[in-house]
């Protein structure tokens, strides 16, 4: 009998049947097939859509959700277990297998929130009551975790649930009221201030295996953040939120911002300064609580970004930029620079240049040919069959770009691409940006798509194995990037290992090097450090 089956009929002895066999130990659920995960995942969620049709005390209702909650945690581990080390984007099968679990987690919340709205939550003391919002927000944190680990917008009802939920809280004077949970001793305060300190840090640029790491730093985050709803003078370095409004937190301004009952926020400068506080204990103390310096260094840029005055961290005006889908067409594109560069060099070497007094033979004529150069061959390469040119920058920060394309034919986006951006041809000049497509929104008007930027600017090399007599190959070697000083982007069907000695030919120069540590992969290529030897 289907999950479905006994709730429409409400059949309480089958349901509690199904109960039962969820409090299966983790051997059980360690040895389930993907198959077996998908469906028993696809159960829970159908179970929790229909919830409050069952006929179960709110006490009832509480100690079943947090049976389901166990279960979903553990086939949670077991999908991220796969995909955190897989390549993005993910394949179909698996794709539906972690939209139904961050599905399921938002079901699980919206199923505290109806307990604690239902007329029978008078039957529930306050350490009962505590505990159920305090399960909705932690059901809430892990959705926004999964949804960003799987690179999805969160859906619509996401806030508005967030902010019923803390109104429940103040109702019922339960917001410091500590419960015991799986995870250790927690408060609503703490729980939901982690929540939106991670949306703060803002989750969409990193990669799965970042953001597990982040969720655990926010926790320590929110110990030492306070939930701000009086000290107005502070809007200007907050994010917060009206919790009678049903819009997602926004950056507060004073001349925008007016006082209310509903409003709260959290200063952004305290975010700052609890990350730099842990990168500071770790530095002092490494066997303590053992951190990612780089990562963490990374997020302190994230937030002071969303610090910074709106006019000056976002793009509220449209402008077109050019860009390269692929590292093909990138690769193609640089290569046909060089070769009209080098024409051009040639050309001015042969010129026979007449001056008419001394005065003009001290001209630098290096100097004029780049002058000139450029200006000549950023317009001829601007006519690449390859180049788009009707992309629109709609938003910029220090992590990436959000693009907006308004033609949908021709190419086939998808996350995990390679994208060079060139963001204006009459200033960046040969400054060729690489990023890789992290999110995509498809409209009626075009598509929208998110870019994690990975260099400033980017070098084409050849490389080839050490004591090899193979040809060497195109790739890219990049540098000016917000999370790394040095590495190279190399096509997937180039076979190269971590830890691997390579010859780089970069300028007609010959130079030993390293591979370090992956730092992304996917389908078409990998990006990897690279240290010199």
């Amino acid at each position: 009998m289907t999950s479905s089956n006994f709730i429409f009929n409400g059949q309480k002895k089958e349901f509690l049947d199904w109960l039962e066999s969820l409090k299966i130990s983790k051997y059980w659920l360690d040895t389930l097939s993907i198959e077996d995960s998908y469906a028993l995942s696809k159960e829970i969620l159908e179970v929790l859509e229909n919830f409050e049709q069952l006929e179960l005390t709110p006490k009832e209702k509480l100690f079943t959700l947090i049976e389901i909650y166990t279960c979903l945690k553990g086939l949670c581990v077991k999908l991220q277990e796969s995909y955190i080390k897989s390549q993005f984007p993910l394949a179909d099968q698996d794709q539906e297998y972690a939209d139904l679990i961050s599905n399921a987690y938002m079901a699980l919340a919206k199923s505290y929130y109806e307990i604690i709205n239902a007329d029978s939550v008078v039957k529930l003391s306050k350490k009962h009551i505590a505990l159920t919002i305090c399960r909705g927000f932690q059901a809430l944190n892990n959705a926004l975790v999964n949804y960003s680990e799987i690179y999805k917008s969160l859906p619509n009802e996401f806030w508005p649930l967030y902010y019923r939920l803390y109104s429940n809280a103040e109702i019922f004077t339960v917001m410091n009221v500590k419960v015991k949970m799986d995870e250790g001793v927690f408060s609503i305060a703490l729980l939901l201030k982690k929540v939106l300190i991670l949306y703060i840090i803002d989750t969409n640029q990193l990669t799965p295996r970042e953001i597990r790491e982040i969720d655990n730093y926010a926790i320590k985050i929110a110990q030492y953040v306070d939930l701000k709803k009086e000290s107005m003078e502070e809007l200007n370095r907050g994010v917060g939120f009206y919790f009678e409004k049903d819009i997602q937190p926004e950056i507060l301004k004073p001349e925008t911002t007016k006082p209310s009952q509903s409003l709260r926020f959290i200063n952004i400068v305290y975010i700052i300064k609890v990350i730099q506080f842990l990168i500071y204990e770790e530095t002092e103390n490494k066997h303590k609580h053992p951190v990612n310096i780089e990562l963490l260094k990374y997020v302190i840029k994230g937030v002071i970004e969303k610090q910074q005055d709106k006019s000056q961290a976002q793009i509220h005006k449209k402008y077109s930029c050019y860009a390269l889908i692929g590292i093909y067409n990138i690769i193609d594109f640089l290569l046909e620079k060089e070769d009209k560069m080098e024409t051009e060099r040639h050309r001015i070497e042969k010129a026979d240049f007449k001056h008419k007094d001394k005065e003009e033979d001290e001209i630098d004529s290096l100097q004029l040919m780049l002058d000139w150069d450029e200006n000549k061959v950023d317009s001829e390469v601007q006519q690449s069959s390859s180049l788009i040119k009707n992309l629109q920058i709609i938003g910029s920060s220090i992590e990436g770009y959000q693009l907006f394309w308004e033609q949908q034919s021709g190419i086939e986006l998808q996350i995990g691409q390679v994208i060079g951006i060139i963001p204006d041809f009459r200033t960046s000049r040969n400054r060729l940006e690489i990023g890789l497509i992290r999110r995509i929104t498809i409209r009626e008007d075009g598509i929208i798509f998110n870019v994690e930027l990975l260099g400033l600017e980017s070098t084409l090399i050849q490389i080839e194995k050490e004591d090899s007599f193979e040809a060497s190959e195109w790739e890219l070697f990049l540098f000016g990037s917000p999370k790394y000083d040095v590495s190279i982007l190399y096509n997937r069907e180039h076979e190269y290992q971590v830890g691997e000695d390579i010859s780089v030919l970069l300028r007609n120069k010959k130079i030993s090097c390293k591979l370090g540590n992956i730092l992304n992969s996917t389908p078409l290529v990998n990006h990897i450090t690279l240290s010199y030897l």
